[in-house]
């Protein structure tokens, strides 16, 4: 989970990838679309490969979803995503764990 304080915004790009961590051919335009929409507003690239939410100052939890068309080797398919994100009011906010790169194992 996310956490921004109510006078926050945060930038996401959609980016989807194959097993191997390569990036993968997009068609369409993806869409994005929030849970919540007294929580966080979205403002959407023209070509929907990113996106801005931005906190409206009350606090609460709200999911930010996107849906795109990749190609993952064998033709294109729906990809759909999301990021849980708490908007708290400003006297704290959690940062004690940090996430690292995710890497591949080997099989």
């Amino acid at each position: 989970m996310l956490f921004l304080k109510t006078t926050q915004n945060v930038s996401f790009t959609f980016s989807p990838k194959d097993n191997a961590g390569n990036a993968v051919p997009v068609r369409g335009v993806p869409v994005w679309t929030v849970s919540d929409a007294a929580v966080l507003q979205l403002t959407t690239a023209t070509d929907g490969m990113s996106c801005t939410a931005q906190a409206l100052g009350d606090v609460g939890i709200a999911q930010v979803h996107v849906t795109g068309e990749a190609n993952m080797g064998e033709g294109f398919i729906k990809i759909t995503d999301f990021i849980s994100i708490e908007v708290q009011d400003g006297t704290y906010v959690p940062s004690s764990i940090l996430v690292g790169s995710i890497q591949q194992v080997a099989s």
